[in-house]
């Protein structure tokens, strides 16, 4: 399914587009200096218009806080945004269940994963069916107890990393990280085409790292790294 901006066809900024000026080509051999300069990758970490080549030779130089600075610049939606959408995807949840739309409630399939009745995966498999990645980082959130803001924006954000770093803590399978980098590439602001970024940078991250990536953009989730924006983005969303 499409977000509301992929399907106006609508190209609007986040926080961090707006804030950083446009990436420029020779960026590309300023890259190559970050390795060694902590300084430049402390620069280049809070940029949200890095193309996705260029992030991944960053990656492995990175701490897990740069890391996760790196993904919070690519951040869509503000603590408020996230809030309103919240409300109102629990309403048309509500009216889609009824409707037959739905077979679960996420909070039905949340607790159906806890109680080890049925997969995650299998979960994620029958909502992205039906519905968005919203539904899929709502169901997420709850399972791994993480804040549904930063799994909203982890799967809507900029960098493939983000929903990367998800994936491999959730322990998800190659089946449903397909599906996901397919919905995200129907986002109207995520530069990767690559379907295979999301995969492979999820193999190549640890469980605890994956942890420590999580736990650090949570705290700037918290210190309101995200908290501007402007709702109009989320308007029209089904």
């Amino acid at each position: 399914m499409l977000s509301c901006d992929a399907a106006t066809g609508t190209r609007s900024r986040s926080w961090s587009q707006t804030a950083a000026p446009a990436f420029r080509p020779k960026a590309a051999a300023v890259a190559d200096l970050a390795w060694r300069d902590a300084g430049l990758r402390g620069a280049f970490v809070q940029r949200s218009d890095l193309p996705g080549a260029i992030v991944d030779k960053l990656w492995p130089s990175l701490h897990s806080g740069f890391k996760a600075r790196l993904i919070a610049s690519g951040f869509r939606y503000s603590m408020s945004e996230v809030e309103e959408v919240g409300r109102e995807t629990s309403a048309a949840l509500s009216d889609a269940g009824r409707s037959g739309a739905l077979p679960q409630s996420i909070d039905t399939y949340a607790a159906l994963v806890r109680d080890r009745l049925i997969a995650i995966d299998e979960a994620l498999v029958e909502i992205m069916q039906n519905g968005r990645l919203v539904e899929a980082a709502q169901l997420i959130a709850r399972c791994l107890g993480l804040g549904e803001g930063v799994a909203l924006n982890l799967l809507y954000g900029v960098y493939d990393h983000g929903p990367a770093v998800l994936a491999c803590h959730a322990g998800l399978s190659e089946d449903v990280i397909l599906r996901i980098a397919e919905a995200r590439a129907r986002l109207s602001w995520v530069p990767s085409t690559d379907l295979s970024r999301m995969r492979t940078t999820a193999k190549g991250i640890t469980g605890t790292e994956a942890a420590e990536i999580l736990s650090a953009l949570d705290g700037l989730w918290q210190g309101g790294v995200a908290n501007t924006g402007d709702r109009r983005r989320f308007r029209s969303a089904a």
